[in-house]
This record gives structure tokens, C-alpha cells and sequence, in this order.
């Protein structure tokens, strides 16, 4: 059994250290861009920042207690999983509490459990980790929740919603903010202008060791396999490659919102809660859309309903958009990933399967 590591202890050089580097006030200042803007006061902008102990969440810990002008408008939260022998979890638990601790931030802890619940492992426990940071966030008075996601998160998941085939919103990539569905609390992400490079940086200036996820050297995972052997080619290619992915996640964001306006203004009705979605439309109105603004209606059905676009070949959603403008007046029906789509003369009904 390996050694337990040192309890973390802060320092007056490192959080020296901290406040020159450049990276380190990078996200200072997206964390104050993201939490109603610079004029407002840091008390103002109670955050609970998410953090497994990891580089990536780590960093962002150490940065915003070296950059925030008031300690208590950061609250750390940890969830305590099972997916791991549970003397590890507790350990990893007990580090991030004394990283809170001797940087003077309050702890928060909350526990999932994911292990024998049928569906999708992943997909449960990162749906279970932001419920549980929800409450603590909601606990704790904080209206935001900030994570670790940093530039190359954001630059992998555009890069394998490429490969898989994607829409304008597969390529937003990573949202810098949205709205935490089920609860008062906005999901921010203030890391995606740096890199995993200055994440461990900032690491290494605080004297974290961070904790380690043995799943990031799996390259039998695609994100994997992009993060070791795609990356390092894009940045020897195009340095500061995340800078532009991250200005394009932003116009794309910004084109999704309108989609979803236009949407409405063509006489869509959403109705969506956490137990059934159900899409209706004019049929007239679907042949008049653009062919990228009703692919866009049927991905998003498929998203609300089965979490994530993994599974719907790019072929599947174009064959739908022929099927739905074309000039039949036969009833059909359609069956996507989670999604039934019902086609009729006057109307298309999308609806949870």
C-alpha cells in the first residue's frame, strides 16, 4: 500500500507565485466575468468550485483563493463516490479538505452512489455529481458552481463531436455558462481560456500534487486517444489552438440560442421536464426551416431524451430531414436514439420513446 501524502500546507511563496502568474489571472478574471462582472464586489459571487483533487479542479481552487479579494465568496465542494475502493475515495476526500482548510475556504462534501444502478455508468454519475453539487451549492448560499473543465477539455470534446458527426450545438463544445437544470444554481466554467499545461503549472507553483484518475491514460477511450496522440500535433501545427476553439464554442453558442428562438418562432412547442420531452411542429413550417435549423430541432429532441448524441449517426438525422420536407402525406414514424418521430400530413410530433 502506498504511502499517504503530506496534508497540504499553503504558503506565503506560493500564494505570492500565484498572483503573478499569468494563467492563474486569467481565470480570475473569467470567474468575475462569469459571476455578473468586474464592477461587483467578490463577496457578491459566492461560487462553490468543484474539486476532485485533480490537476484540472485543483488549479482552479488555487487560483481563485490566491485572486479572490474576500475568502468567503469561495466555498470548496467534494462529492464522494463509489467507483473506486472506498479507503481511496476517503483519502482523496480528506486532501481536497485540507487543500479548503489551509487556504482558508469553507468545505462542503456530499456522497453518490452509482454501482448497480442500470443505464449508462458515466452518464449516471455525472448526472448524480451535479445534483449533489447542486444541493451543496444551494446548502451553502453560493449561486454559482464553477468547475475545472480547462481549454483542451473543451478542444477534445469538439474534436470527438467531430469525428462522431455533429451540429452548431455539438460544436459550442463545453458551455462556459448555463443554467444547472433542476435547481436556482448557474454552471460556470472559468478555466477553458488555459490549458492542462497551466493547470499543472499552477499545481506546481502551489505545491499540489494532485490526485490521479487512471482512466486519463486509457487510450482504448477516445477522448484519450485524442488528448496523447492528436493534441501535441495540433499544437506543434497551430499553438494556441484552444484560444481559437474557445472563440468559435463562443459564436457557436451564440448561433444555438437563436436556433432555439427561431424555433419557438416557428411554431414549435417544447415541453420538456426531467421525465418526458415531447417536440410538436407544423408540418408546413418543417419543409419551409433550413435543413441545418430542423436537424438542429431533431438532435436536441435526441439530447433532452437520451443525454448525450453519442449514438445518432449524422446519416439517421439527414434521412429524418428528407422523410420530414419531402412531399409525402403517408403517416410514419421514426425511431431515433430515445426520440419517436411521428410524421403525419399536417404535423411532426418528436416524443420520448
Amino acid at each position: 500500500m502506498p504511502a499517504p501524502r503530506r496534508q497540504y500546507t499553503a504558503t506565503a511563496p506560493a500564494r505570492t507565485a500565484l498572483r503573478r502568474e499569468p494563467a492563474a489571472k486569467t481565470i480570475a478574471r473569467a470567474w468575475r466575468a462569469l459571476t455578473g462582472g468586474g464592477r461587483g464586489r467578490d463577496a457578491s459571487r459566492r461560487t462553490l468550485l468543484a474539486c476532485s483533487g485533480g490537476s484540472d479542479s485543483a488549479a482552479l481552487v488555487l487560483a481563485l483563493a490566491a485572486h479572490a479579494q474576500d475568502p468567503g465568496a469561495l466555498v470548496v465542494g467534494h462529492i464522494v463516490h463509489d467507483m473506486r475502493p472506498r479507503t481511496q475515495v476517503l483519502g482523496e476526500r480528506d486532501r481536497v479538505r485540507g487543500l479548503a482548510e489551509s487556504l482558508g475556504l469553507d468545505f462542503v462534501e456530499a456522497a453518490v452512489r452509482v454501482r448497480g444502478v442500470k443505464g449508462n455508468a458515466e452518464r449516471t454519475a455525472r448526472d448524480r455529481r451535479y445534483a449533489g453539487l447542486a444541493q451543496l451549492a444551494s446548502d451553502a448560499g453560493c449561486g454559482w458552481i464553477a468547475t475545472g473543465h480547462q481549454g483542451d477539455d473543451l478542444l477534445e470534446t469538439v474534436l470527438m463531436r467531430l469525428v462522431r458527426g455533429t451540429g452548431v450545438r455539438g460544436l459550442v463544445g463545453v458551455h462556459e455558462s448555463r443554467p444547472l437544470e433542476g435547481s436556482a444554481v448557474t454552471l460556470i466554467r472559468p478555466m477553458l481560456g488555459v490549458t492542462r499545461a497551466d493547470a499543472d503549472r499552477i499545481c506546481d507553483l502551489g505545491g499540489w500534487k494532485p490526485n490521479e484518475d487512471p482512466t486519463n491514460a486509457d487510450t482504448t477511450r477516445l477522448r484519450a486517444r485524442l488528448r496523447h496522440d492528436v493534441l501535441p500535433v495540433l499544437r506543434e501545427v497551430a499553438p494556441g489552438v484552444h484560444e481559437r476553439v474557445l472563440e468559435t464554442s463562443r459564436v457557436m453558442a451564440g448561433i444555438s440560442h437563436w436556433l432555439d428562438r427561431a424555433l419557438l418562432g416557428e411554431g414549435a412547442v417544447l415541453s420538456p421536464n426531467s421525465e418526458f420531452v415531447e417536440v410538436t411542429l407544423p408540418r408546413a413550417r418543417a419543409r419551409e426551416m433550413p435543413a441545418a435549423v430542423l436537424a438542429g430541432l431533431i438532435r436536441d429532441a435526441v439530447r433532452r431524451c437520451s443525454g448525450s448524441l453519442d449514438k445518432l449517426p449524422a446519416r439517421a438525422v439527414a434521412d429524418a430531414c428528407s422523410v420530414i420536407q419531402g412531399t409525402g402525406t403517408d403517416r410514419k414514424v421514426l425511431r431515433l436514439p430515445g426520440v419517436e418521430v411521428r410524421v403525419s400530413a399536417r404535423e411532426i410530433v418528436l416524443r420520448r420513446r
